[in-house]
């Protein structure tokens, strides 16, 4: 019986490494469909690597054309505000001198009203004059 035994743990030995075979070739076949996935994950990745870095590319060079904009814009910034500047004080010594020109106006009108009377009051005076002489118009 002892023979009989030995077959049977022969067959027993046998069915496990068939069944362990199996299996094996299913995790084999299960890694391998894995490892064709990955793959093909890992070319989608590049080729979406590839993408991003061609959008990096165009969004950098947008950024430079950006940034040489604003430094433009800047520098005309720095030019509008001497401009403002230049006509504050352009503005600010016009004000001085329409207020230096406006008393000199003021006193020279006073000059004018001064002298205007005192050639109103030499008018009366002188037809007052010429009346006292002719009381009919005649010499």
């Amino acid at each position: 019986m002892r023979y009989y035994e030995g077959q049977m743990d022969v067959e027993k030995t046998i069915a496990f490494i068939l069944d362990q075979q199996a299996k094996t070739e299913v995790l084999w076949q299960q890694n391998e469909e894995r490892w064709q996935r990955n793959e093909e994950s890992w070319k989608r990745n590049e080729e979406r690597w590839k993408r991003n870095e061609e959008s990096w590319k165009r969004n950098e060079e947008r950024w430079k054309h950006a940034d040489e904009r604003v430094d433009k814009f800047d520098r005309s910034l720095v030019g509008i505000r001497k401009l403002i500047l230049l006509g504050a004080k352009t503005l600010v010594s016009s004000q001085k001198a329409a207020k230096v020109e406006l008393r000199e106006i003021r006193e020279d009108i006073r000059e004018l009203t001064a002298a205007q009377k005192r050639t109103d009051q030499k008018f009366e005076r002188l037809v007052e004059l010429l009346s006292r002489r002719s009381p009919n118009g005649r010499h």
